[in-house]
């Protein structure tokens, strides 16, 4: 009896079948990469948006907590300790002891050329400018509403009731907006 040889070796057929399947685990591969940069641009974005609810959530509570003082100028006029612009604001805050040691301090929040959204704070017996905290980048659009009228802040006996303050992220184009109520 002959045998014939037997061929070692693969068929065309289980070829292409393993050709199928790696395509396969290419493709779910891909999409899994795919999907963790998804996943990574929308912490990136929830991110910033936090940033940015933080700092407002901040600068809300500090106008609401703001104290009315009255400064007397050159001329022996007593003014508001209160400085109400379309892009900035100026008032007397309380420190709250966690950071700064006790008094009376004059803050400042405006956006500046480099589209920064900065402070400053300084004792109110200082005169010396400080160096302004960077507090938010790439903010594009910076407004403060006073008594729901834009524009400036022009009583000089009172507060304003209500100050609402908002800004566009440049990053995402998102307009964030939150408004303090004081009583």
């Amino acid at each position: 009896m002959s045998s014939t040889p037997h061929e070692e070796g693969f068929t065309l057929i289980e070829l292409l079948v393993s050709m199928a399947v790696l395509s396969l685990m290419a493709i779910y591969t891909l999409n899994a990469l795919s999907l963790v940069g998804d996943m990574r641009d929308m912490a990136r974005k929830q991110e910033r948006r936090s940033e940015i609810e933080t700092v407002l959530r901040h600068l809300t509570d500090e106008l609401v907590a703001a104290p009315v003082h009255f400064v007397t100028d050159q001329a022996g006029q007593g003014r508001l300790l209160f400085e109400g612009l379309e892009q900035e604001v100026a008032f007397a805050t309380l420190s709250d002891g966690s950071r700064e040691y006790g008094g009376l301090y004059f803050a400042r929040y405006t956006l500046n050329p480099d589209h920064q959204f900065v402070a400053t704070r300084r004792l109110l017996r200082q005169h010396a400018e400080p160096a302004p905290i960077v507090l938010l980048i790439n903010i594009s659009d910076l407004a403060f509403t006073y008594d729901a009228q834009s524009g400036r802040w022009t009583p000089t006996d009172r507060l304003p009731f209500s100050i609402s303050v908002s800004l566009r992220d440049s990053q995402t184009g998102e307009r964030f907006s939150r408004t303090a109520i004081r009583r």
